[in-house]
């Protein structure tokens, strides 16, 4: 049994130029449910990746504790993803609440009405909830995640 087995993505920088950067694009062309669960994936796993390069090193809470100082919106992120994977959380420090708004399909929404017509582009209002009551846009949370992984790891 192999226990790295080789897929082509050999460092946390070359997962974040081959995995995370490319779901970013496609997010920022098509702000959907899918296209956000499709980039915040690999935004939250691209701190394992970067902590076996390091080593392991320290033990990967306080790895986790560190980037969050570094990069709060990353653990935003976290229990939206583990959401997806385990649909229940039962970690004492969960704070995500839900996700509510309304998706941006991409490309444009053509509307006429009295006065003529209107070609314009669908706002992306998807939030992440929490229970202390504050609420994150997502495409702010998400362009925050990626420039911090991109500057980090450049």
């Amino acid at each position: 049994m192999t226990q790295y087995p080789d897929i082509g993505l050999g460092s946390a920088a070359q997962y974040l130029h081959d995995a995370l950067v490319p779901a970013n694009a496609r997010f920022r062309k098509k702000q959907t449910r899918e296209t956000l669960l499709a980039v915040a994936s690999p935004a939250w796993a691209l701190h394992e990746r970067l902590w076996h390069d390091q080593g392991c090193n320290p033990d990967l809470e306080q790895f986790r504790a560190d980037l969050f100082i570094q990069c709060p919106e990353l653990e935003l992120l976290r229990d939206f993803v583990e959401t997806a994977k385990h649909t229940g959380l039962n970690r004492k420090s969960v704070r995500f609440v839900g996700l509510t708004g309304a998706e941006n399909p991409g490309g444009v929404v053509q509307i006429t009405d009295p006065l003529g017509t209107l070609i314009t582009t669908l706002e992306c209002t998807l939030t992440f909830n929490y229970s202390d009551g504050k609420s994150y846009k997502v495409t702010d949370v998400i362009e925050r995640v990626v420039d911090f992984w991109v500057k980090k790891l450049s």
